[in-house]
């Protein structure tokens, strides 16, 4: 709002007029009012890629085996746990869990934060008993789990619902429903058998359904996992990758967690659809394998990628250039002045 944006919250994109590989502009939706948005570029960051599709960009969604997407989840938060109790149970039950960590706090916290952390994932054993006695409804075989800073808040990662189509509403109403049903019933089960949470209560759980991947809009480059996995530097990179491979199972409980050795770049051309010269990418519609995506999908991965992309469409409209004309070098020295990791960078 400072720099005289216009907000236009609580819209979608249901027209998009294009020709000859060019957006020329964008009908958008509202409860009350339809406008039209006319632009010299464009940014898909809307996850599924819409105006991308909309547009005639190619795409390819799910696995190449079966189609089938990584599954959504819905985040939840739980309060008032004994978390000194829990802690000391992770440490001396250590061979419960897949891993577990305690993270170091910074000195002179003020007096509501925490003064012991852990996160792990784990409970195997427990999950599964509660599966299989009919007390425990959960898509997933463990939990995973991250103390807050506010004492006694502690943030599940543990729903789990596959075969969603994520681009279909009616899909994303019936996941919505599954996911609540999980929460209630993991919370439930949490304050019976989960140290130290016998007082615990549900304080927050996520308004809408967690989309992990749908489609992912073809480019002049498509990122690939062994890209990740080797942490593969471009010439053309304009955000830094970091986060393992974390593929969770399309068709069952399980997940894929491999560590890297290195960051990766995620190079410009992975923002640049084939055939559309106005329009970028930002986020997990970018053109990346099913298996790269599962590491370039996470958040501060996006955020990077919609920094760089709104100053490459910054930069193609001022020079009044495509988006593939303007100066990778003169793009990747502006985000270093505004302090962001690039090729060549640490």
């Amino acid at each position: 709002m400072q720099a005289g944006c216009t907000l236009k919250l609580n819209t979608f994109v249901d027209e998009v007029e294009h020709v000859n590989g060019k957006v020329v502009s964008v009908g958008l939706k509202t409860k009350s009012t339809r406008t039209k948005l006319i632009a010299n570029m464009f940014i898909d960051a809307t996850g599924d890629g819409d105006i991308a599709v909309a547009a005639g960009a190619k795409y390819e969604m799910g696995r190449k085996s079966d189609g089938l997407t990584q599954p959504v989840s819905a985040l939840f938060k739980m309060s008032y746990i004994d978390m000194d109790a829990f802690i000391d149970y992770t440490q001396k039950n250590r061979n419960e869990f897949i891993w577990v960590s305690y993270p170091i706090l910074p000195p002179n916290l003020p007096a509501f934060f925490a003064d012991r952390m852990v996160c792990l994932s784990g409970f195997n054993n427990l999950i599964a008993q509660g599966q299989q006695s009919g007390e425990l409804y959960l898509g997933r075989e463990r939990i995973t789990l991250f103390s807050d800073y506010r004492k006694g808040d502690m943030l599940f990662n543990a729903t789990r619902l596959n075969r969603i189509d994520a681009t279909s509403n009616e899909d994303l109403i019936r996941a919505e429903i599954d996911l609540r049903e999980q929460v209630i019933s993991l919370v439930a089960f949490a304050r019976k058998y989960l140290p130290g949470f016998s007082q615990a209560s549900l304080s927050s759980a996520a308004s809408r359904v967690g989309v992990r991947e749908t489609r992912r809009i073809m480019g002049d480059y498509v990122l690939n996992q062994e890209d990740v996995l080797r942490g593969r530097k471009f010439d053309d990179g304009i955000a830094k990758g970091c986060f393992p491979v974390d593929i969770h199972s399309p068709h069952d409980k399980t997940n894929v967690w491999v560590e890297l050795n290195d960051a990766y770049d995620i190079p410009y051309r992975c923002l640049l659809p084939i055939g559309l010269d106005n329009v970028l990418l930002a986020g997990r519609n970018m053109s990346a394998t099913h298996e790269a995506l599962a590491s370039s999908r996470v958040q501060s991965h996006c955020m990077a990628m919609g920094q760089a992309a709104g100053l490459a469409a910054a930069m193609a409209s001022q020079e009044k250039v495509g988006t593939r004309e303007i100066s990778v070098a003169s793009l990747q020295n502006n985000l270093r002045a505004q302090r962001a990791i690039v090729a060549g960078d640490l």
